[in-house]
């Protein structure tokens, strides 16, 4: 069925009939339900509006069925002008409320669509903020695709290790929203491997602020990145090992759905990523700069080592970002 109602048509013959039914309402017109990961208000907003639609596309559907018993399951008379003009009106009342009813879903539908690039939530939105300004004091200006040597590398100059500088510098930033991050493990500068013991430590302790959520699908680390809250990812290495921030992604962002690849929440670290699966016009490997845009975590550890990360959730962004949401 077309996403529309067939139209009825008036057609004289022997007598005058309506040849053709409206189809069911329900069948031409699918309401979207609204995206769970945006903010209390907007959330609210929409599903009043989804619950409007919802009420006229009943309301049409009433005038469809009476419009069908009335005027199509019967012949009508030539002479009964008054049966025919009723039906007439009524056809034009249901073609006008259907028109109506199709242009609220279209708006509808361009609402969300313009909800799927950008951060779902007002706490959302602003931890994005705090990485994009993080990865801008790493690297003032992007990677210049131009730096690849003809086997796609980088030049030694990127291979330098960023990701605790990275997240010290996000700490400052989530600092100030209030999420009171000028505490040891974000400002001392320390590496990896030693902010790893200090936040297991933490996480085991009763009054610690950090919350280990290890064992959480994918999903559900994006969808609490996607509400505002600090989730971290953290290995430990021989040498180094590693630190990481889930970043939010758009509101209907499908993880499996991208051509990214790889597997985890997308994060962003602070260092230069070349993703040898994709590349550009020249043939070289497409590399995703200093931590601006974001990666599949299995991206960023290697597939090997992924298995070793812990994941855990900075307590002090909770309240922050459920008050942020709710305002």
């Amino acid at each position: 069925m077309k996403k529309t109602l067939f139209k009825a048509r008036l057609i004289f013959i022997a007598c005058l009939f309506l040849s053709d039914i409206y189809g069911q309402v329900s069948d031409a017109y699918e309401i979207p339900d609204v995206p769970f990961c945006l903010s209390a208000p907007k959330q609210k907003e929409l599903k009043q509006e989804r619950e409007h639609l919802m009420g006229q596309k009943k309301a049409l559907q009433v005038e469809v069925d009476a419009f069908n018993l009335k005027c199509t399951s019967i012949k009508i008379p030539k002479e009964n002008t008054a049966l025919i003009n009723e039906c007439i009106a009524m056809q034009a009342r249901v073609d006008k409320d259907d028109e109506i009813l199709k242009t609220a879903i279209r708006d509808f539908n361009k609402k969300l669509r313009v909800l799927d690039t950008l951060p779902q939530t007002v706490a959302g939105a602003d931890l994005v903020k705090a990485l994009d300004l993080a990865a801008q004091k790493i690297y003032p200006e992007p990677p210049d695709p131009k730096s690849l040597d003809p086997n796609g590398k980088l030049s030694s100059a990127y291979f330098e290790l960023y990701c605790n500088a990275f997240f010290k510098l996000v700490g400052i930033f989530i600092d100030r929203l209030g999420m009171r991050a000028d505490v040891a493990e974000w400002k001392s500068g320390w590496d990896a491997n030693r902010i790893f013991d200090y936040v297991m430590q933490s996480a085991k302790a009763a009054n610690g602020n950090w919350k280990d959520v290890t064992g959480s699908s994918d999903l559900e680390l994006q969808k609490l990145a996607n509400s505002g809250i600090v989730v971290i990812g953290l290995s430990k290495g021989a040498n180094h090992g590693h630190i990481a921030v889930v970043s939010p992604v758009p509101c209907t962002f499908d993880l499996e759905a991208t051509t990214f690849g790889g597997f985890g929440p997308m994060i962003r670290d602070g260092d230069v990523h070349v993703d040898s699966s994709h590349v550009d016009a020249h043939g070289r490997p497409l590399i995703r700069p200093a931590g601006r845009g974001t990666i599949r975590a299995s991206k960023a550890w290697g597939r090997n080592s992924y298995g070793g990360v812990k994941w855990y959730i900075w307590l002090p962004s909770v309240e922050i970002a459920k008050k942020k949401n709710a305002e």
